[in-house]
């Protein structure tokens, strides 16, 4: 019953509350309730500058299919908060590396989870079961020019964890996909974060 903006800045991102009850909005600082008519401003979390060894870290990632709101970017943007979920499986993921060709020799992604709908508006979910939406059969493609690829990791019939490290003999590639053949349950998987190095 609440409606709020929020506006995302360089610096600074603004919620604010336009109509409906007290909002409590947790931030790294700690929870904080904004009335209605009012503003919370916080930092602007910018994983873009951090300095990272992540070869395909805040590239355009594109995508076979995305659902709404869990597009392609999502895996690659550095936010275990976001993650890309395609619409169907089979489905590809591809990420340029940035300032490629690059070595690279390891390859982890970070699977979402799923925790069961809050029994009351405005309650937190309950405790479990947590159920992790991961990939059971997939592989990792390189390729230096997006149209020869070749196999450099191979996962089949993994059915539990949410981060898969994957190491490899080191291969010269400018672009990385991930190719989901399977999924554990009936939703398809969401990549909360594929990095590459």
């Amino acid at each position: 019953g609440r409606r709020f903006t929020v506006a995302i800045g360089q610096d600074s991102t603004t919620i604010t509350l336009t109509s409906g009850a007290k909002m409590p909005v947790t931030t790294a600082s700690g929870t904080h309730e904004i009335d209605s008519g009012q503003s919370l401003s916080i930092p602007t979390r910018r994983p873009d500058l951090v300095r990272t060894t992540d070869a395909v870290r805040c590239g355009s990632a594109t995508a076979t299919s995305s659902q709404i709101g869990a597009p392609a970017l999502a895996a690659v943007d550095g936010s275990l908060a976001t993650g890309w979920q395609p619409s169907s499986i089979p489905a590809t993921l591809t990420a340029p590396v940035a300032h490629g060709p690059r070595t690279v020799s390891h390859v982890t992604l970070q699977w979402g989870q799923q925790w069961p709908a809050a029994a009351l508006p405005d309650q937190p979910a309950p405790a479990g079961p947590v159920t992790t939406l991961r990939a059971t059969n997939y592989e990792v493609d390189a390729s230096l020019d997006g149209r020869a690829w070749h196999t450099i990791a191979k996962v089949e019939q993994r059915t539990s964890g949410t981060t898969d490290v994957l190491r490899f003999a080191p291969v010269k590639a400018r672009y990385i996909s991930v190719r989901i053949t399977a999924s554990a349950g009936v939703e398809p998987p969401i990549v909360d974060e594929l990095t590459v190095s």
